[in-house]
């Protein structure tokens, strides 16, 4: 199963406006497997890590912002600037997962953690 963790702070109300649920994102990490079909055919994997690739690969070319992910075999681990157009694109790769959970929730979790639960 993949596991997506998106960890955010809570924003003052004057700032929300830019964020859909009034919150800044700080850090997605996702790990594991969705082991939803064979090795090499696994559409729920490919398909969440092309969410992930498309977010970072659009952070540095659309923004200009190098996010460094931490990658290795089934983890990654982003850490998102406060910039809001990185924000807004964090925001999108979100509202994919989750959507992909509605669908596959067999395969992928999405888990919300607000800093100051930490």
């Amino acid at each position: 199963m993949i596991q997506a963790h998106v960890v955010s702070r809570k924003m003052e109300t004057s700032f929300a406006i830019h964020s859909v649920n009034n919150r800044r994102i700080e850090r997605i990490e996702m790990s594991g497997h969705a082991e939803s079909g064979e090795y090499g055919k696994d559409l729920v994997c490919a398909a969440a890590s092309a969410l992930v690739i498309a977010f970072v690969n659009s952070v540095e070319v659309l923004c200009g912002v190098d996010l460094a992910p931490e990658v290795r075999s089934g983890y990654v681990r982003v850490t998102v600037p406060s910039d809001a157009s990185v924000q807004l694109l964090a925001e999108s790769l979100v509202v994919g997962l989750e959507g992909m959970m509605q669908d596959h929730a067999k395969y992928i979790v999405v888990k919300h953690t607000l800093h100051e639960d930490l």
